[in-house]
């Protein structure tokens, strides 16, 4: 988490008080209650509600820069959080926008500049607007600064840090003019933010005292009018209030701006009450800074009965129906919803159905399948948005088809098969064999027969999950013998290709050829060498070739297997006939034949082996687009899916921004050009918004990534999509001493250092980090630094020096003594401390009263056990040793104030159990 102090100075004192101010005020109407108040303050009615809208008026101002002064520090989220707090006012608290009026440094109109003379200006204005029954809303986020008489101010955006009374005076906005304006108008109900307490303008200041910003906007002690007031401070008096540097906001006012926003509404009624608004911001606030020694813990002042006013109203949470859509429709899927982690939702989907009422938000959707792959998808439920979302499960297993010569029968009893050295069950279609169910990979085939020659018997089949790979088997060529006394000799050639040509050749000369009919081929030949060369269209090899010698007399046989270099692609069209004229199958962007198959099913045959692209196009259908790599003989099967239905909508208004981001954790912020749109999200794999026409900021940040940033133009209608690829932004830190010290970063251990006497941190995010390292018999080393290239730190660890004590020597054999229990020492009567015996030997320093416990029971060569107690009031030690032999145990005790042993007293002696309470 990275953080960004906030704070404010006074004139050579720095405050670390005020982060933000809220208060209500409301005129008593109709009969007091006697609810108790504030001192000086009569009994309050219970305020409700705000204004009419109509009476509703704000002035926000934002400064990030101040560009007279090089002396004031810039902020960085100043202006984010008022340009958030005007969208959340608009939208959830119905302020009108032409009555909310945005002063921040980065405004094009000059009379929106938030100078001093504007920003008096506009205050007057307002405010002479307002009328006594009206709301006025004041809102400052930037510098604050506090003179030693009490005196408060606000910077301007054209402030100078001159260290003269009278110039700030003249130049920058008084706390008290403000206070001028509003009374002035005798207003009744008012809203004070002020969030001054950031970054330090000035090197150098020091201090803490926050009391006369934090005195100054106490209306219920200066106006009579404003009878209900709450304040809401960034921090407790004197602790620190801290801007988010991943997000550019301050964790304060994002706090308020997302209760308004909904997070502390009622879920029933939709309302943020000021009350609920309290809990959620001193809440959120306190979780998302939580550390040691920095956390931000808000601060209330609360009085009269202001706890239920709603002064926000959000849309009450209801449910959408949202269906999981799987495919194959037949296969039943498991189906898990989450939000943030938990399962909300659990079931098997139904003719690839499961309907599910669900909260507005964001999900995660799991569905998994017997033999098929799990996948998972972020889905998004909003309102008169998307209806379903669809998954296509992806097979995890294949089939192998194996394809028998015609002389092999698949009832053949002497046909077995294995598959990975175990024989396998098939089934028998015609003359084939199908293995089905096979997990994707390699595989080694083994197919046993009489009639299969053994160099085809075997053969190793990769697959992939939804593949069908095809396998011949040839049978051994029938021999015929020639006859008795013949000059020729045999040669007979079985071949799986009843299609394939053979052709015998003798000194390069074509003496036979032929076609394999049934299964073989056969020739009597006079005795020689002969080439033989099988060859068959869209097979393998392109020819077979081979080099045999005919004896006379004898007969000679071979077999041939051809691999199909062809294969073909099968597509389910699912409720879409094959005949359908809107359909379109292209492959490699041509249009595709097909033959029809059952089922509505489309096979595209003959197709080469290697990588193709195969597209599937129909209105009704999510467009199926796959890159195929196809292997001769293989089939691989797909399907398209029907598109869900469609959800009606109006002419639009409005223009869709999407966005995809690298990084799931980045935030991703939009915000208008005009000021009227913010808004932050989590990345996630996409974020898309509905917009307004017009010009808009992006904005994207993540931890350890550089910042991202383009202005793109939405148009009614037309989807702009941005793609986001975030830059790594680290730096690599060194770190070098001694081998084995404890290393820790922001109080985070980071590791050791190696016996090579250095420890590389290659991920640290540039800026202030505070660097500790530990070691036993070392000083605890700590550094501050600020980072923004590769750098390496020298550890400088001193040794620890210890005051001498008359045990300081630890006992060198501890052995085990007797069962684990506990003894209660009684100290004068008065205090007891708990010695435990669980643990032997473990060191402790646990606090009991006015004595400390220093290390726990250490036993000796099995009859002494041995404690220490020392007095936190007088620093004195005291040694118990207690010993034992076979039939009884005597307690001593040793006391020491200077590190010299009284001489050995005894406690008592004991016979059997030890007794509960020992008496000093």
């Amino acid at each position: 988490m990275n953080f960004n102090l906030r704070s404010k100075i006074y004139m050579g004192v720095l405050g670390l008080v005020i982060g933000l101010m809220f208060m209500v005020g409301a005129a008593a109407v109709g009969a007091q209650n006697n609810r108790s108040t504030q001192k000086g303050l009569e009994a309050l009615p219970d305020v409700k509600d705000l204004p009419d809208k109509g009476k509703r008026w704000a002035l926000i101002i934002g400064i990030n820069k101040y560009e007279k002064s090089k002396s004031i520090s810039s902020l960085i989220g100043a202006e984010n959080d008022a340009l958030a707090l005007k969208g959340a006012l608009k939208e959830y608290a119905a302020f009108p926008e032409n009555q909310i009026v945005l002063m921040t440094t980065g405004q094009q109109e000059e009379s929106l500049k938030p100078t001093r003379a504007n920003i008096l200006t506009q205050l007057s204005r307002i405010t002479d607007k307002v009328g006594e029954d009206g709301l006025f809303l004041f809102a400052f986020s930037g510098h604050g600064i506090s003179t030693p008489d009490g005196q408060a101010f606000l910077l301007p955006s054209d402030a100078d840090m001159i260290p003269r009374l009278f110039y700030l005076v003249d130049s920058a906005v008084a706390v008290k003019r403000i206070q001028d304006y509003i009374n002035d108008s005798h207003i009744k109900q008012v809203i004070v933010l002020l969030d001054a307490c950031r970054n330090v303008p000035r090197q150098g200041a020091k201090g803490n005292d926050g009391t006369p910003m934090t005195e100054g906007f106490k209306f219920n002690q200066l106006n009579k009018d404003v009878k209900v007031a709450v304040t809401m401070y960034a921090t407790e008096p004197g602790k620190f209030a801290w801007e988010h540097m991943a997000t550019r906001r301050g964790y304060f006012m994002e706090a308020v701006v997302d209760g308004l926003s909904g997070e502390a509404a009622d879920k029933k009624t939709g309302n943020v009450t000021l009350g609920s608004l309290i809990d959620y911001v001193g809440n959120t606030v306190k979780s998302n800074t939580a550390r040691e020694d920095s956390q931000q813990i808000p601060f209330f002042d609360t009085s009269g009965n202001s706890q239920r006013l709603v002064i926000a109203k959000t849309k009450v949470s209801f449910k959408v129906p949202f269906a999981i859509r799987t495919y194959p429709a037949a296969v039943p899927a498991k189906v898990i919803i989450r939000s943030q982690g938990k399962t909300i939702r659990e079931g098997t989907s139904v003719d690839g159905d499961l309907i599910a009422d669900l909260d507005q938000g964001n999900y995660e959707v799991e569905v998994s399948a017997n033999k098929y792959k799990t996948l998972k998808k972020q889905v998004s439920i909003t309102a008169g948005g998307k209806t379903a979302e669809v998954f296509e499960l992806a097979q995890l297993t294949g089939s192998i088809v194996v394809y028998l010569a015609d002389t092999i029968s698949p009832d053949d009893k002497n046909l077995r098969v294995f598959l990975d050295d175990a024989p396998r069950r098939f089934t028998k279609v015609e003359n084939t064999l199908v293995l089905s169910d096979i997990d994707e990979g390699s595989h080694r085939l083994r197919i046993d027969h009489p009639n299969i020659m053994e160099s085809f018997k075997e053969a190793t089949i990769s697959l992939k999950g939804g593949e069908e790979k095809a396998y011949s088997v040839p049978a051994k060529p029938p021999v015929a013998a020639p006859a008795p006394g013949s000059l020729l000799g045999s040669f007979s050639l079985g071949a799986n290709v009843s299609s394939a040509k053979v052709v015998i050749r003798s000194g390069g000369k074509i003496l036979r050829e032929g076609a394999i009919q049934n299964a073989s081929f056969h020739a009597d030949l006079p005795p020689g060498t002969y080439d033989v060369e099988v060859m068959a269209d869209k097979y393998q090899p392109k020819p077979w070739k081979k080099q045999i010698t005919i004896e006379q007399g004898k007969a000679l046989s071979e077999s041939v297997s051809l691999t199909s270099d062809v294969g073909s692609i099968v597509v389910d069209l699912g409720s879409i006939t094959p005949g359908d004229k809107d359909l379109q199958i292209l492959l490699d962007g041509k249009r595709a034949n097909f033959k029809r198959k059952a089922g509505n099913r489309v096979e595209l045959a003959d197709i080469n082996e290697g990588s193709h692209e195969l597209r599937v196009e129909h209105p009704s259908t999510i467009s199926l687009n796959e890159k195929v790599d196809l292997q001769g003989g293989g089939v691989m099967n797909y399907r398209i899916n029907l598109k869900p239905a469609a959800t009606p909508s109006a002419a639009p208004t409005k223009g869709t921004l999407s966005i995809g981001v690298n990084v799931p954790t980045a935030r991703v912020i939009v915000k208008a050009k005009n000021g009227s749109f913010f808004k932050e999200s989590s990345a996630g794999s996409e974020v898309q918004y509905e917009l307004a026409p017009g010009g808009y900021d992006v904005d994207v940040l993540a931890d350890k990534y550089k910042s991202w940033r383009k202005t793109v133009l939405i148009k009614v209608g037309e989807v702009a999509t941005l793609p986001v690829n975030l830059e790594p932004n680290v730096v690599q830190v060194t770190i070098k001493g001694p081998a084995n010290a404890s290393i820790y970063i922001d109080r985070a251990p980071r590791g050791k250092i190696t016996g090579a006497g250095e420890l590389v941190l290659p991920d640290i995010i540039p800026g202030r980090h505070q660097f500790e390292a530990t070691m036993a018999g070392f000083n605890k080393f700590s550094v501050t630094k600020d980072f923004s290239a590769n750098e390496t730190v020298n550890l400088k660890l001193t040794p620890l020096v210890v005051d001498p004590s008359p045990w300081s020597e630890r006992f060198e054999s501890l052995e085990y003594w007797d069962a684990p229990r506990s003894w209660s020492l009684g100290w004068n009567g008065q205090k007891n401390v708990i010695i435990s015996g669980t643990e032997v030997g473990l060191e402790n320093r646990s606090n009991y009263g006015n004595f400390e416990l220093e290390f726990n029971i250490n036993i000796i060569k099995g009859k002494q056990a041995a404690w220490v107690v020392r007095a936190t009031d007088t620093k004195s030690y005291y040694l118990f040793v207690l010993e034992k032999s076979k039939e009884r145990a005597r307690l001593y005790a040793y006391t020491s104030t200077d590190g010299e042993l009284s001489p050995r007293r005894s406690l008592g002696e004991f016979s059997g159990e030890l007794p509960e309470q020992l008496h000093v």
